[in-house]
């Protein structure tokens, strides 16, 4: 069942970072847990007039995949989908059972998976991934609630126990985190939803945290304005974040960043352009819930952008333009095989490619669909190249380069434009 806290959800971590003067050298990347894979992915998604939202998937492993969504305390089947032997499926959401926003449970044949929601519709396009199994401490960053925009917090649990969780904020005015949020109950099999505007009016720059308690939630920060929609989901944090900062006609782009350490962190920011590394762009200490928020605006794109912190941080990227609203986490680390789900699905899309290396690469772009043709495009060193991609994926892309790159993906050119994250794939 959607329910509404009753007071405007708000939401809040502390804000402000201190700077400090340049580190010399990359701070080394705070080690991070990995968590088991899990062979079902839960995500938020939203079903209404103004969108026609779809589950996109890529997979090592073919076979069914059943989909099913929370509905009057309920977790109610949805749809049966199947990966094909390509490795890809998509299953339309529109008519699943959702009324408004909801939580989407899929149930996959193997654990090596991809999985994201995309929506295009009268409110824009969007798209986010869908985690596996959520971990304790997550967070979402660079949302605003500056007039004209609409900001609303979306937490899921499809789980059959109740959850109990903190939602902590930061802004430009320092922490940000109202009472209201100190302890939020989202009952099993149910969706929670609150609009952060009205308790966290005319944020510029706001992140959030979000720690469990008890149970187990996902989390969604929605954005709708000037006739698109963004959508991030809460991602753990890391101490590694790499970024594909794209061409889509945006007029700002800003790297926002949130710390989940219980001290302070150091940081640098790093820039990949035209075959040239810039270290240290930005250096400096971030306090315990406190973000830094990096405009990237005057950077020439396609760009990587590199974050490297001493603890936890968690690493986001936020495009604004005229109809235009876009925004997405990193990925943790570079690999030369990665799962995308998504572009090809919504309508042509671009594969941004970072190669972080010297050299250039040779990168192989598979759809993952039954008979469709491999292609070879190459990478250029120390540069984010674009690859276009047109529809009919089956669900997405095999992305392999014969050295490490970084692929993140959009869909939509200059105006309604989303933003989305590959995933590498171990050894």
């Amino acid at each position: 069942m959607r329910r509404s806290l009753a007071f405007l959800v708000g939401v809040a971590l502390a804000v402000a970072a201190v700077s400090s003067a340049p580190t010399a050298s990359v701070p080394e990347p705070a080690s991070t847990q990995s968590v088991a894979p899990a062979r079902f992915r839960a995500c938020v998604a939203r079903a209404d007039r103004g969108s026609t939202p779809v589950l996109a998937a890529a997979s090592a492993v073919p076979g069914p995949m059943a989909v099913s969504v929370t509905g009057a305390d309920e977790l109610v089947p949805a749809a049966d989908g199947v990966i094909g032997s390509a490795g890809g499926g998509v299953v339309p959401l529109a008519d699943s059972g959702l009324v408004g926003f909801g939580t989407v449970l899929a149930e996959l044949p193997g654990d090596v998976v991809e999985t994201s929601v995309l929506s295009r519709g009268d409110r824009g396009k969007a798209t986010h991934r869908c985690p596996g199994r959520p971990e304790p401490v997550m967070a979402v960053s660079g949302v605003s609630t500056l007039d004209g925009e609409r900001v609303t917090l979306v937490l899921g649990n499809p789980f059959a126990a109740d959850a109990v969780v903190a939602v902590t904020g930061a802004s430009e005015v320092g922490e940000d985190s109202p009472s209201e949020l100190a302890s939020v109950l989202v009952p099993a099999r149910s969706t929670v939803t609150a609009e952060l505007g009205r308790l966290l009016p005319l944020r510029e720059h706001l992140s959030l945290v979000l720690t469990t308690e008890r149970g187990a939630v996902v989390g969604l920060v929605a954005q709708a304005g000037d006739g698109d929609v963004a959508t991030a989901a809460f991602t753990p944090p890391a101490g590694d974040w790499w970024i594909t900062l794209p061409d889509v006609g945006q007029s700002s782009a800003t790297l926002t960043f949130v710390s989940a350490a219980p001290t302070e962190v150091e940081y640098q920011v790093d820039v990949y352009a035209g075959g040239v590394v810039e270290t240290s762009v930005e250096t400096g200490r971030v306090a315990p819930g406190r973000q830094v928020v990096v405009d990237l605006s005057e950077v020439a794109v396609p760009a990587g952008i590199r974050v490297t912190a001493t603890g936890p941080i968690l690493a986001g990227l936020s495009l604004t333009g005229e109809h235009l609203r876009a925004s997405s986490p990193g990925v943790n680390a570079p690999g030369d095989r990665w799962l995308v789900a998504g572009p090809g699905v919504g309508g042509p899309s671009i594969l941004w490619v970072l190669n972080p290396g010297p050299d250039p690469l040779d990168v192989v772009v598979q759809p993952l669909t039954s008979g469709a043709q491999a292609r070879v495009e190459e990478a250029a060193p120390s540069s984010v190249t674009p690859i276009p991609v047109g529809s009919g994926s089956g669900g997405g892309y095999l992305v392999e380069a014969v050295g490490d790159v970084v692929v993140m993906w959009t869909f939509g050119g200059e105006g309604p434009t989303a933003l989305g994250a590959g995933v590498p794939l171990d050894e």
